[in-house]
């Protein structure tokens, strides 16, 4: 029997946060032995990349939330992230477009709590936008968040990579994590053949996040799927700002709404969808299911010029059977086991708040 490999730090998950925090580990604490493992045999592959790609400005979420004091940090951050690694990140701006004067209220809501949210230049659309605005869609009023943007993921992704193999980081592909338990000195798991101990264990999985500290004891959090369906349009779109509807009242996500990235290819997306397993498939009929919602917001959509592109799963979670709406985010405070942090139901905006959810563990080591 060979002898357990001892480590510092292991970090379950290569999506844009553990990767993300390998990096700040690096930086912050260097003489810290560390290793991340990632069960698949790419990184980043499910939630951090099957997403709108957008920098959010912490405009939705309930004031003092997780999601929202991690999202305002995490904007900020995202420019230390695009100098130190040269990820292209653009502050594209976003309207909230109001397609009806019932809408109005809920727009005034909005621009209330973006304000008590403290998110910088939020602002009513100008007499003069609503007019370029009114020849793509149908806007009866809007606010714009100059703060908001689009994100290189697959870039950034491999930027940060490529910055932890140079600091000779163990990026584990193709390990799945079993037999995780407490220790006496730590934590110990098997990931093949092997026995891993180590003294700081940090979780953050993603859709598996829930299963992963189930193996600890931990059982009062759940997962709770939602999928979401892109369409891409073939179509130059008169704007260059990203167009968002008012966002619905049941918790499953922002609306369809129309984004685009760097290369300028245009998506509507996502829709909502509760689903049991992690599949990739694209949902049947989504072109039909999400025309209502596109010609609600949109002029003048060339529909034979919409495709199907690729689907996402939000990593949503349930407590003891409730849906949880905000992030989940613990240390020995909030579960009781020393020195493991962990990071449950971190779906939109959750890549926005990745830098300043990785500085938080930072902090807390």
């Amino acid at each position: 029997m060979t002898e357990p490999i001892h480590i510092d730090v292991a970090i379950i998950g290569g999506g844009i946060l553990g990767l993300g925090l390998a990096y700040e580990l690096t930086k912050a604490k260097p003489h810290l032995n560390l290793a991340l493992f990632e069960k698949g045999l790419f990184f980043a592959e499910h939630t951090s990349t099957r997403n709108s790609g957008v920098l959010h400005a912490g405009i939705y979420y309930p004031t003092g939330s997780l999601k929202h004091r991690f999202c305002i940090l995490g904007n900020q951050l995202w420019d230390l992230w695009r100098q130190d690694l040269d990820i292209p990140v653009t502050r594209t701006g976003k309207y909230i477009l109001a397609s009806s004067p019932n809408e109005y209220s809920q727009l005034d809501q909005l621009f209330e709590l973006a304000k008590k949210n403290c998110v910088e230049e939020i602002r009513p659309a100008s007499s003069k936008e609503l007019a370029k605005l009114k020849s793509i869609s149908h806007v009866v009023s809007a606010l714009y968040s100059p703060d908001s943007g689009i994100i290189d993921v697959s870039g950034a992704i491999k930027k940060l990579e490529t910055a932890l193999f140079k600091k000779e980081v163990p990026l584990l592909k193709d390990h799945f994590i079993s037999q995780l338990k407490k220790t006496a000195d730590g934590f110990s798991f098997y990931t093949g053949s092997d026995e891993i101990q180590c003294s700081i264990l940090v979780n953050a999985a993603g859709l598996w996040a829930p299963q992963v500290r189930s193996q600890l004891g931990l059982t009062n959090l759940t997962s709770h799927f939602v999928k979401g369906n892109y369409l891409r349009y073939q179509s130059p779109i008169d704007t260059k700002h990203l167009l968002y509807p008012i966002p619905p009242q049941d918790l499953q996500g922002l609306g369809v709404h129309l984004t685009f990235n760097h290369q300028n290819e245009f998506r509507f997306g996502p829709d909502t969808e509760v689903v049991d397993d992690v599949d990739y498939a694209l949902s049947n009929n989504i072109h039909s299911k999400m025309r209502p919602s596109i010609d609600r917001l949109f002029k003048n959509i060339d529909h034979s010029k919409i495709t199907e592109d690729y689907c996402g799963i939000r990593p949503k979670i349930k407590s003891k059977g409730t849906l949880y709406s905000d992030f989940w985010i613990g240390n020995q405070q909030v579960h009781g086991i020393k020195n493991y942090y962990e990071f449950c139901g971190i779906e939109s905006p959750g890549l926005t708040s990745a830098p300043a959810l990785a500085r938080w563990v930072v902090d807390q080591i």
